[in-house]
């Protein structure tokens, strides 16, 4: 199977995509999330799934599956890219799905940042008295 163009990925990817996840995007590209953490995603043309140490080692175990680099040489070694084999089959996709989202949901929320909410700017004009200087 040829890899999957990215409207092709986009369709697959609302289609697979839980009831109750919210969706995000990041990098201009889908990611659904569960309490703040992301669980799925699309990258360039890589479908990305978050799985447990059990799950990732199962499914790593498929041809074509690889740990996900958001960065090229920074795994981030809860990201699965999911093989073709597994694209190709919907049924087998919801099902990783369906792993990745339970694994991410009991996963603690992720903390709200802790910084205030950016303040529309007011402009605060500084008055300072300038001497002129006559010479």
């Amino acid at each position: 199977m040829s890899q999957l163009g990215p409207q092709e990925l986009f369709n697959l990817f609302q289609a697979v995509k839980p009831r109750g996840a919210e969706e995000r995007t990041m990098g201009g590209s889908p990611a659904a999330v569960v309490n703040g953490n992301m669980f799925m995603r699309i990258r360039r043309t890589q479908f990305v799934l978050r799985l447990s140490e059990a799950h990732r080692t199962e499914l790593l175990r498929q041809p074509g599956a690889e740990v996900f680099e958001a960065i090229p040489g920074r795994p981030m070694a809860e990201y699965i890219v999911v093989p073709p084999s597994v694209l190709r089959d919907s049924r087998v996709l919801q099902h990783w799905v369906q792993r990745s989202y339970e694994y991410t949901a009991g996963l603690a929320p992720q903390a709200k940042s802790g910084l205030p909410k950016a303040q529309p700017r007011t402009q605060s004009v500084k008055t300072t008295q300038i001497k002129q200087v006559d010479g």
